[in-house]
Order: C-alpha cells, then structure tokens, then sequence
C-alpha cells in the first residue's frame, strides 16, 4: 500500500530491520506511542518515539492513507519546534510511525499536575510555550514540497494533547494524522469530524474550507484555558459543545482568573491577544501564526528556556523519573523483542511484538563488558606472540651450525684433554659460542689419532654423518604457518 502513496515500506523482521520496540508512552484514539531504539552500523544507537496504529485501523485504507500523509507532511516540516518524522515502517498489516523522542510531557498533563497542587501556570511561561507552538505551526503552514509549491498544511488538530513540553524547555508541536494540505491522498467522509471538538474554529466545525487561521484559532483556545486553568467549550456532548464554539461568548482570561481569585495578574495585553486569536470572523483574527506569536512576545517578557524547563521538572518530576527509568533499561537492553508474525526465520533483523494487548517485555542489563586494564592485556599477550616466536627462531638458527659442524666434523683425535673436554663441552652446549678451531674442518681432519684412554668415545665420521641426515629437516623460515580456518598463526612443532 505504500507504493501506491509514494513512500517505500521496509520490512520489520528483514534483514534491513532495525527497530526494537518497548513500553508504551501514550495513547490515542488513531495510535498509541510506544518507546523504541533503532541500531545501526559501527554500534549506533538511538531512542526514538514509536507510533503504532491500531490493529482495528489498520486494514481502513482511508486511515492508512491519513496515517502516512502525517509522514509525508512532517518530512517537509523542518523547525525546532515541530516534533520530526523519522522514518514510516510497513509490516504484516502493521503500520509504524517513528518520530524524534522528547523527553518531557505533554502541556495537558502540565497543566493537570498544577491544578492537583492547586495552582495555575504562570503567564509568562504559557505565553512563551504557546509562542513556540505558534512558530512551529508557522513553520507548516509555510512547508514546500520538492519543487518548491505552498503545501498549505493545517495541522486541524492543535490541543494541549498534541503540545509537548521537554524536560529542556522547548515546546514542540506533534501530531499531522489529521492534517489538511493540498495533494493529499484521503478525503474526509461525509459528515466526519476530525479532531477534537473543543479546540475547533467555527469555520472547521460547519465543515467549511479551512487554512492556516483555523490553527491560530485551535491556538488561542489552548493559550486561553493555560492561562485559566479551565475548559473555554465545555459541555456533555459534542453538538452542546458546537453550539458554544459557535455562538457562546467568550471572557477575558483575566476576568476568568480574577473571578476565581488564583494565579498571577494576567496584563491587558495578553487578554487583547487572546480573544483577537478567538475572533469568529477569521478575518479579524491574526492571518498568520507567526504574526501571533510576535504578538505574544511583545506583551509581556517572556521567561528563559530554563525557567520552563524548571517547571517541568518540578511538575511532571514523578513521570520524568518513570521515562528516565524506562530509557535506561532499554539503553541497557541487548536482546530483541519477539518477531512479528511471518519473520520467524530471519536470524539478523530485529523483530517487533505488535500485539496490541500485551507489551514487549524488557530485558536484562547488558552484561558487563572487560575492563580497559584486561583488554589491554590481552591485545599485548597476541602482538607479542609473533615476537616471542621470532626471538626463539633466531636463536635456534644461531646453534645450527654449531651443532652440524660438531656432528659432522668433530672426530676423535689425538688432542690434548684440554681440546677433548673443549669439543665435549660444544656438543653437550650447543647454544655456547664455539671457537674457530671447532668450526675449522680442516684442522679436526688432521689431527692426529687419539690417545689411549682419552674421554672421547670412538665414533667413526661415517656414522656421525649418518646420523646427522637421518634426523629431519627443520623449515623454520619462518617459525610459523597460517591457519586456514581461523587465519591464526601457529607455530611449527618442529620449530618448538
């Protein structure tokens, strides 16, 4: 299927595989998220950010369709705060999504945590996240495709859910499953509304044509329920909460805040930047979400990256520990998770568990690996098996002839016990230096018969030399051959 759409598909549990997925981050009602790593060549490593369609999705062509033009509109997104697509994965039905992790939460959960300790986010820092995402979305609104035309993407689904947070400061936008831009393969059914309700402009949720402004409206309802702490559409049901997007007026979040006698004092500024966002008339409201964000920054200062990072860390502390002990242990994980259906056979790709009711068990740490002080012994004890083979070598040739010429020239004579017991001591230690009237053949042949009585024994030079070719031959030049099979050096038995 993902031919057909443009984009190559590879195949989880080949041999070109390369992902292991683990515990789950989040879930929707499109996918769920789950943590995964990807390997690569020379021992590259790295976290990413899974996201998996459901199984019951899956076989839908038209999500399917949606699915994969989140991948092919985020690849032409390139800003620092729009989450990035990695790569897309297709295997066995199965449709996989992987994105850059972020290591932070969600600006849903940030604000939950603070209305648990009973309090609401700073001005300033809503106002600084919410000029991130804007940026971000100015980013896709402004996205090109090869060739250079307008995309026109509206992302059609901005909501605290799609607004992540990092531990690092930064605000990112994720999320273009549903996403609108011209070129793109699926239609919408009659009478579906995509995204959420609450955070739809009036002009998406009568199913009218929508562009970039429909984003900054999404936008301002985010900023105005962060700075409140309260729902700006809230009702039972989905028509009550269209009537409200519609029709319902819409206070100051000062007024709001004031009312509730919480929180920081909201200037007047960022109120009149608010509603502007909120303008029913998409014509009133800011044209660009760019032109927004510089809106926000110009009504109060804004906090550094660090002071949003502070509270993140204080906030969502307990679920930053958990996704630090998460990463940890697939950091640490050497084995791969159980394959996909049909990839059984394959012994060198990295299976993936798509069972959408169970999640991949972790596994154990990585087995400690040797000491620097070992390693260099052992890298030490093979360089220096070549040189202790080539010292006992030499040393073996140095007493050859000492040894050949004592066995073929030495013969009893009629020297003096001095010159016996010097010609019994070069054949007893042949590794000693030996004189040159030992190595001489001519003067030993001349020398004149032994004495009776001398220490010598009585050896005709026949049997000596008989002796001395009898023994074999030693081809020590060099020491060692090459083992075939495993292309180590060994060293000749002879040369021992």
């Amino acid at each position: 299927m993902l031919q057909s759409l443009g984009l190559t598909p590879v195949a989880v549990g080949s041999p070109s595989s390369r992902y292991e997925l683990f515990d789950e981050l989040a879930s929707g009602g499109m996918a769920k998220v789950r943590l995964a790593r990807v390997r690569g060549s020379a021992g590259f490593s790295r976290i990413v950010a899974v996201k998996q369609l459901h199984p019951h999705l899956a076989s839908d062509r038209e999500f399917v369709s949606m699915f994969t033009d989140e991948a092919r509109l985020c690849s032409r997104i390139r800003h620092p705060n729009v989450v990035p697509t990695l790569d897309v994965v297709e295997t066995d039905g199965s449709l996989l999504l992987v994105m850059e992790y972020v290591h932070g939460v969600s600006l849903s959960e940030l604000r939950g945590r603070a209305r648990e300790q009973g309090e609401l986010l700073h001005p300033g820092i809503v106002a600084a996240i919410l000029a991130e995402v804007l940026h971000g979305l100015h980013a896709a609104h402004e996205a090109t495709d090869a060739s250079g035309a307008g995309l026109h993407i509206v992302h059609r689904d901005v909501s605290p859910q799609n607004v992540l947070v990092g531990a690092d400061g930064v605000a990112r936008v994720v999320d273009f499953g549903v996403a609108k831009a011209i070129g793109r393969q699926n239609s919408t059914r009659d009478g579906q509304l995509k995204g959420k309700v609450a955070y739809m402009s009036p002009e998406q949720v009568c199913e009218q044509e929508v562009d970039r402004r429909t984003d900054v409206f999404a936008a301002a309802v985010v900023l105005w329920e962060a700075l409140t702490g309260q729902r700006l559409f809230a009702a039972d049901s989905a028509g009550a909460v269209i009537n409200k997007v519609l029709s319902e007026p819409i206070r100051p979040p000062s007024e709001v805040v004031r009312a509730g006698n919480a929180g920081e004092r909201i200037p007047p500024g960022l109120d009149a930047v608010v509603l502007r966002g909120l303008e029913r008339n998409r014509n009133l409201r800011f044209q660009t979400a760019r032109e927004m964000a510089l809106a926000l920054e110009a009504a109060l200062p804004l906090p550094p990256q660090t002071q949003v990072a502070e509270l993140v860390e204080r906030l969502a502390s307990a679920t930053l520990a958990k996704r630090r002990e998460l990463l940890a242990r697939a950091e640490a994980s050497t084995a791969t998770a159980r394959p996909l259906p049909g990839t059984a056979g394959v012994q060198d790709g990295v299976g993936l568990d798509l069972d959408a009711t169970a999640s991949v068990a972790l596994v154990g740490p990585r087995e400690a690996a040797p000491t620097r002080r070992r390693l260099r012994v052992a890298y030490l004890a093979v360089a220096l098996v070549p040189v202790v083979s080539l010292v006992l070598w030499v040393g073996r040739r140095s007493a050859e002839p000492v040894l050949a010429t004592s066995a073929v020239a030495i013969e009893p004579s009629p020297a003096t016990p001095a010159t016996s017991r010097a010609a019994e001591s070069s054949v007893r230690a042949p590794g000693l230096a030996a004189s040159p009237a030992l190595l001489d053949v001519s003067d030993a042949s001349a020398a004149s018969p032994a004495r009776a009585g001398s220490s010598v024994p009585q050896t005709s030079p026949k049997k000596l030399a008989r002796k001395a070719v009898s023994k074999p031959a030693r081809d020590c030049n060099p020491p060692y051959v090459i083992d075939p099979a495993t292309g180590h050096r060994r060293i000749k038995p002879e040369c021992l």
